[in-house]
């Protein structure tokens, strides 16, 4: 596989959480580095969240040497999307997009299901983690005020509560990706995840998405069985790193 071209941004959205300047990078390899540690001086970065796959190891021993410490390491599943599987001897719960006012709702559940969740923010010891424990709800609350074409979010309801969501988008041409899904703690292992497999997949056939990807963390085993039974199969790892430059 080549190497992506690398991927740096200020992040408003950390910035405005944490009270300091935050920059993400993706895509870092060992000859592109220096640009990354160019652009955070230039920007005066404080923080910076950095990501590059797992088998760049030059650069990882690189990085451990500027003193970034590593925070999680991200597997990502990929499936041709006409080949997403549904689970024909569980039950289906209704799941639809999601409307104008619920958003509330949304939230409440991403908050329930990610509090204290060891995500790379939480695994950082110098965030708060109150903070971060808001991070995933506001993510979801922001894409369900999304209006891009691009992406969707789908919710599942039970007895008309919002039990569980499930945000899409289609982030190039012939490519659909699973940002983030939660499920309400009260209804897990009840097939509500498996759910939404029919209405994922009939959303990337119609943003013309022919593969699709689905990232999540590699101790999330519960996660990767669920992919792996919608004959999603494993395509590449990612090591998420963070440093501070103050």
């Amino acid at each position: 596989m080549k190497n992506q071209p690398l991927k740096i941004i200020l992040s408003k959205f950390d910035e405005k959480r944490f009270g300091i300047r935050t920059a993400h990078a993706a895509n870092i390899t060992q000859e592109n580095l220096r640009e990354v540690m160019d652009f955070c001086k230039a920007n005066q970065v404080v923080f910076l969240v950095a990501r590059c796959e797992t088998n760049q190891l030059r650069a990882v021993h690189s990085m451990q040497r500027e003193g970034f410490l590593l925070m999680d390491t991200l597997i990502r599943y990929s499936v041709e999307v006409d080949k997403i599987a549904e689970a024909p001897d569980i039950e289906m719960f209704p799941v639809l997009p999601v409307q104008a006012g619920e958003e509330d709702a949304v939230r409440a559940v991403a908050l329930e299901v990610f509090r204290g969740f060891r995500s790379h923010y939480h695994a950082d010891e110098r965030l708060n983690p109150e903070k971060c424990d808001g991070i995933y709800a506001s993510i979801a609350c922001e894409a369900c005020l999304n209006k891009e074409k691009t992406s969707i979010v789908h919710v599942c309801k039970i007895d008309g509560e919002i039990v569980g969501f499930d945000i899409l988008n289609s982030p190039s041409l012939g490519v659909g990706e699973g940002v983030l899904k939660a499920i309400a703690l009260s209804v897990q292992k009840q097939g509500v995840g498996h759910s939404f497999a029919s209405p994922k997949k009939a959303w990337y056939q119609s943003q013309g998405a022919l593969v699709a990807f689905g990232p999540t963390q590699i101790t999330n085993i519960a996660a990767q069985k669920q992919l792996i039974s919608q004959n999603y199969l494993p395509y590449d790892s990612i090591y998420t790193f963070h440093k501070w430059f103050d």
